[in-house]
């Protein structure tokens, strides 16, 4: 059977440099992870004279995982074309312009924990999987990090504490007492 994409060595790749995605480590760690555990997803796209159009965090955990070639597809502008750029942008945009469905991505990550494979491969972390499932009455997830949470929602310090009224407040979004 033929490969379903063709492979390029990282060292031929370049970075694109108005890329205006940054990837911290725990992101690139954990696509490497994810990488690690279930494979190689889609291929890296590359305008013709070898930069990374979309990619830049699968071929950086690529890296870090010791992999020499990654598959790719080669789109026919060059890196500083206005198309090229517009698909370098449009690319990292269009993820964060869709939504959950909660209900739907609750019940998929249940499927992933009964399965037993990490939950963590999502990429969600506690506090995100914590709050998805504050107000579901799903026990499925256990994780005690109440520590975080008050982290997140601490009272400010000139607050007064003896107030009853702010002793009973809780967040809108979480139900989470404050």
């Amino acid at each position: 059977m033929k490969p379903n994409h063709e492979f390029i060595k990282i060292k031929e790749l370049k970075l694109h440099p108005k890329n205006p995605k940054q990837h911290s480590d725990e992101q690139i760690n954990g696509i490497a992870k994810l990488i690690d555990e279930l494979g190689w997803g889609r291929p890296i796209i590359i305008s013709k004279d070898k930069y990374i159009l979309a990619g830049h965090g699968a071929v950086l955990a690529a890296g870090r995982l010791g992999y020499t070639e990654v598959p790719y597809r080669v789109m026919k502008w060059k890196h500083d074309s206005p198309e090229a750029l517009t698909y370098l942008i449009a690319d990292n945009k269009s993820s964060e312009l869709a939504t959950w469905d909660n209900k739907l991505l609750l019940d998929d990550l249940k499927e992933l924990d009964i399965g037993k494979l990490d939950v963590k491969l999502t990429m969600f972390n506690d506090l995100e999987l914590k709050e998805l499932d504050i107000n579901s009455n799903i026990e499925w997830y256990e994780n005690d990090i109440d520590e975080d949470l008050e982290d997140i929602y601490e009272k400010p310090e000139d607050q007064d504490q003896d107030n009853e009224e702010e002793e009973n407040r809780y967040c809108p979004k979480c139900g989470y007492k404050l």
